[in-house]
């Protein structure tokens, strides 16, 4: 008997372990202000490195979202991986609900982390921060030297991972899709019952 195995679910379960690695060595999005380099950030679910003036910045609760998200993935993950080994088990469904969702809320959490970190900058010093591509910003006169007005280039843009990270979700979605195939497969494949044939009335 041929074993049911998902595979667009494992691909997708490789994938985030492939992810995990990959986000604390290259970011998802890449703030650089200057040149030569000024400031930096880069941002990923799984790391935060901020540096201004080559002075390297550690925020407490940014490094616990980053630990939580870390969990969040390598239990997808790992969920993923059981479920696609055995995608026909009663319990196969519930693994498949949980872990599927996890790579597509570290998207989205990411996603409105750089989009509340871009519109809080603005709000609050009135620099024109981009989201993505170059740009040119006027320092406050406040931090200017001598207040003369000096502008400075900026360049924000989404790195690979960041659309490693959307291929991942869509595998995901793929793969709960995939799932009714299977289930639609091993349910035509049940064996039938024989209907016992009818008893012939006796006549006298």
């Amino acid at each position: 008997m041929t074993k049911n195995i998902n595979t667009v679910g494992l691909v997708a379960a490789i994938t985030i372990f492939v992810l995990i690695i990959v986000s604390y060595f290259a970011p998802w999005w890449q703030l650089i202000v200057g040149n030569p380099t000024l400031a930096a950030i880069n941002i990923s679910p799984l790391n935060l490195y901020l540096s201004i003036f080559d002075k390297i910045l550690t925020i407490p609760l940014i490094w616990a979202i980053n630990i939580s998200c870390l969990l969040m993935l390598l239990a997808g993950g790992i969920i993923m991986t059981v479920y696609s080994l055995a995608p026909t088990k009663t319990y196969a469904p519930k693994l498949l609900g949980y872990g599927y969702k996890q790579p597509l809320i570290a998207v989205i959490l990411f996603v409105l982390e750089v989009l509340g970190l871009v519109f809080s900058v603005r709000a609050f010093t009135g620099l024109e921060i981009p989201l993505m591509g170059p740009g040119l910003i006027a320092l406050p006169s406040g931090l200017a030297p001598g207040g003369v007005s000096v502008s400075v280039n900026v360049e924000a843009s989404f790195g690979w991972p960041f659309f490693l990270a959307i291929a991942v979700v869509v595998l995901c979605i793929t793969a709960r899709l995939y799932h009714k195939k299977i289930a639609k497969t091993t349910v035509n494949n049940l064996p039938t019952t024989p209907t016992p044939p009818a008893k012939e009335s006796l006549t006298s």
